[in-house]
């Protein structure tokens, strides 16, 4: 398995109790999750599902896992993937900061462990993806939940 440790942050134009409201509901993050089929949500903490990942090489069907916790200040989200090219897990520390009163800077921090064909994936690529899923829960936040 290769250990990635990734970090970076997203400007949202949106209050901050709203971008946490957000990020703290698994079931309304799961909508903005592209190529998450077959969701069962077992709770607003927890949902387990597959995902289509189409992705430069890595292309295929995952069985995917996510699980939420909140503490005082941030967020984690814990994710388990596998399938048939490999696994992955994720550990994601959020973090949201007010900028001004529409305006919200999310922070992450995210410990990844690859294994399988997307072990040769580089550090890059893995950032390239992180973004793109990013931006699209993100245009997705703009587009139906401000």
């Amino acid at each position: 398995m290769a250990k990635i440790n990734i970090e970076g942050n997203y400007l949202v134009d949106s209050k901050k109790e709203r971008v946490d409201s957000f990020l703290e509901n698994m079931i309304a993050l799961s909508k903005c999750i592209k190529g998450l089929e077959e969701i069962k949500v077992l709770n607003e903490n927890f949902l387990s599902g597959k995902i289509k990942v189409s992705e430069g090489l890595l292309r295929g069907i995952f069985n995917l896992e996510a699980n939420l916790k909140q503490n005082l200040n941030n967020i984690i989200i814990q994710l388990k993937m596998s399938g048939t090219l490999g696994k992955a897990q994720a550990l994601i520390n959020i973090e949201t900061k007010e900028i001004s009163e529409n305006k919200t800077m999310i922070e992450y921090k995210a410990e990844v462990d690859v294994g399988g064909l997307g072990a040769i994936l580089s550090k890059k690529q893995i950032y390239e993806i992180s973004d793109k899923i990013l931006k699209d829960i993100f245009d997705c936040f703009n587009t139906y939940y401000q």
